[in-house]
């Protein structure tokens, strides 16, 4: 019996939005190679008009920004839809060298912060910029950070960061190390703003979690879904995004690795960044400076 309203499996698995098992590479992908030398990081957020910005943060220094066409079709949060890497059009580029010249993640706070962070790995730092205008579009040009702390992250070099707002002053940011001994997460409760230096510091960490056993010892990317009930790490050296189960949304102590993860080997080694849609319903992967598909963007289907 066909209820109406209810998916055919048709003996596949059922893709649900925020839920990598049932992820399936479709084909598109993006090369960026041509404006980056050294791909780090990547960020994709609704524009505000009709198009969606993909910003690729490159390591030496300097924030890439492309245009992307949506499909407004099951928007999401911030009414961010899905978009399509192969609709990329360069926009232009901003530089960051005042940040550093070896940047591991950026982050922006939300959608309506002018709030970016990002982190300079040699130096161990977080930088932040409280700039003039919204992420939605750059601002051509030189930016300065306006405070910096060291990390405490007590295991390594920061690399990867998540910024999540939780409304009321609340916000958590998440850290992850580059490399070490094993892989950590690290959250910090803010309420301040991100305030990253003086009174309301908001790098006294909170909460630290081993996750090395099952990412292994390089985790350079990591998202949390828009109600804090999962997390997304990483893996560089095994080509693979896991996926966590926070029991308590948004705070790392709860998590719970369930088996889920997603291999990306096939299209790209060594990978740097990853992003959702902000409905949940495509990811995208990263190539880094060399291995399968460097300076790449591929996106993925998840419902």
């Amino acid at each position: 019996m066909i209820i109406p309203g209810m998916p055919l499996m048709m003996g596949r698995k059922l893709r649900i939005p925020w839920d990598i098992s049932g992820a399936v590479y479709n084909g598109k992908s993006f090369y960026v190679g041509g404006q980056v030398s050294n791909p780090r990081d990547i960020i994709i957020r609704y524009s505000g008009d009709t198009t969606l910005n993909m910003q690729i943060l490159d390591a030496g220094g300097y924030l890439r920004e492309y245009s992307m066409t949506p499909d407004h079709s099951g928007a999401g949060a911030g009414g961010m839809g899905k978009g399509d890497v192969t609709t990329c059009s360069y926009l232009g580029s901003a530089t960051l060298t005042d940040f550093g010249t070896n940047l591991g993640g950026l982050a922006w706070a939300d959608n309506t912060a002018r709030i970016f962070i990002a982190i300079d790995i040699t130096n161990d730092r977080a930088r932040r910029n409280n700039n003039s205008r919204t992420y939605r579009t750059l601002q051509p040009g030189a930016y300065s950070y306006d405070q910096t702390a060291a990390l405490s992250s007590p295991n390594g070099n920061g690399s990867a960061i998540h910024l999540a707002s939780l409304g009321g002053g609340n916000a958590r940011m998440y850290l992850t190390n580059g490399s070490g001994v094993s892989a950590y997460v690290y959250q910090h409760d803010c309420t301040n703003g991100f305030q990253l230096s003086g009174a309301g510091d908001d790098l006294a960490l909170s909460k630290t979690l081993n996750v090395g056993a099952t990412t292994g010892n390089n985790v350079l990317a990591i998202r949390l879904s828009p109600d804090g009930s999962k997390m997304y790490l990483l893996g560089y050296d095994n080509d693979t995004v896991y996926q966590f189960d926070l029991n308590i949304p948004y705070e790392i102590d709860s998590a719970a690795y369930n088996g889920v993860s997603f291999y990306v080997g096939s299209q790209v080694s060594l990978p740097v960044g990853l992003e959702f849609s902000g409905d949940g319903r495509e990811m995208y992967v990263l190539g880094g400076l060399s291995g399968t598909g460097e300076k790449t963007v591929f996106q993925y289907n998840l419902a």
